[in-house]
């Protein structure tokens, strides 16, 4: 047993006479418990170095080793007090609070006043609190913050979103005071995306004669505007009209050798109905593509509204999902590739007469290139367009 020395602040261990601090449960040197006889089997001295033993095994982090030798020694005394303590600070250390809870608990059955251990299992229970708290608030991902620091991070973010509030408006207020360079367009656009429409382009400019302002231009020319300032690939554009008998318009597009003239044309024709439908409010029903390479048709082609809004539901996107070519076959329709040298159709969609047709016209004249049909009449062709050249 342990006896107190002649300094108040220290006792002695009764079994190896180290002076150890005041209040220790554990001799520091040989293991051997504070705690006296309660709870202890009288009459059985081996016992001491047994839990001592378990006790130098914890404090070298052996914990496996202890937690053995402290079972040991409770299968032969069930009701020993300093076992149950002893495994409730080794599972304390290895961080189950909950397993070193039940151990203190067991042994304040076994002896309500056993000096801490009332204090012990208030601490473990504190922490597998604090771990609850934290768990919860990772799966609901809020922030985990410590009562003393709540204030100092509160203002933090309060200061942070107040800087943020003022940089947006200072920015959505520059923005407004200087408007977007002609023909650039300020905002991605995400063409079959509801959430993400296609930005307003900037409406052509009127020219002038002695002040007075020309009429406004025509609805093909708005077309080729609205579409060689809108499209992703605006570059590739050389021509686009309205062909009201078809409610559709017809799109020409010169195709790079590197490029393939179906994907090309597909892309652009679907980007088409949203930006007409956004910029012009047109709900047109289709799009004839005409491919040109060298200023020779090659291929032509038809994009239905219908066909692609189909290619954009869900059960048909899983129904393909593994078939790259299958959004070409769907939207793609009477696809016409024209051997070099085979004359190119007439650049009226099908269904309109050249009178229907009206050309585009814009700031420059562009050059046509005659292309003779198959009865034998030769045909003006538009090359380029308004700051667009054919390759």
């Amino acid at each position: 047993m342990a006896v107190q020395g002649q300094d108040k602040g220290s006792i002695f261990c009764d079994k190896c006479f180290t002076n150890a601090p005041k209040g220790s449960e554990y001799c520091p040197n040989c293991g051997a418990p504070f705690v006296g006889l309660r709870g202890m089997h009288v009459g059985d001295p081996a016992i001491y170095p047994r839990l001592a033993h378990a006790n130098l095994l914890r404090m070298r982090k052996q914990y496996k080793n202890a937690e053995d030798e402290c079972l040991s020694i409770l299968r032969q005394y069930p009701n020993n007090l300093s076992a149950n303590v002893l495994l409730g600070d080794i599972a304390a250390e290895r961080g189950d609070m909950v397993q070193a809870a039940e151990w203190y608990e067991l042994a304040l059955d076994i002896d309500a006043g056993a000096p801490n251990v009332q204090e012990k299992l208030a601490e473990v229970r504190e922490k597998h609190e604090q771990e609850e708290v934290a768990t919860t608030a990772q799966q609901l991902g809020l922030p985990v913050e410590k009562p003393k620091t709540a204030l100092i991070t509160g203002i933090a973010l309060l200061t942070i979103v107040v800087v943020g509030l003022l940089a947006f408006i200072a920015y959505q207020t520059a923005q407004r005071g200087s408007a977007a360079p002609q023909g650039q367009v300020d905002r991605p656009v995400v063409v079959g995306d509801s959430e993400n429409k296609p930005s307003p382009v900037p409406p052509i400019p009127r020219a002038t004669t002695g002040g007075q302002p020309n009429p406004g231009p025509s609805e093909d020319a708005e077309l080729q505007h609205v579409l060689g300032t809108t499209l992703n690939d605006k570059a590739a554009l050389v021509s686009a009209w309205y062909d009201p008998a078809e409610n559709g318009v017809t799109i020409t597009y010169a195709v790079p050798t590197d490029k393939d003239e179906r994907e090309l044309g597909a892309k652009m024709a679907t980007e088409s109905f949203a930006i007409v439908s956004d910029n012009l409010h047109r709900d047109i029903e289709q799009v004839q593509l005409k491919a040109v390479r060298d200023h020779k048709t090659f291929y032509t082609a038809m994009v239905k509204k219908s066909d692609y809004q189909e290619t954009q539901t869900k059960d048909w996107q899983e129904k393909n999902k593994e078939d790259a070519k299958a959004f070409l076959d769907k939207v793609l329709s009477k696809e016409k590739h024209f051997d070099e040298g085979e004359p190119a159709p007439t650049p009226q969609p099908e269904g309109k007469t050249s009178a229907g047709a009206s050309p585009i016209s814009g700031p420059s004249t562009a050059p046509t290139t005659s292309i003779t049909t198959s009865t034998g009449s030769t045909e003006a062709k538009p090359s380029t367009t308004a700051g667009t050249s054919a390759p």
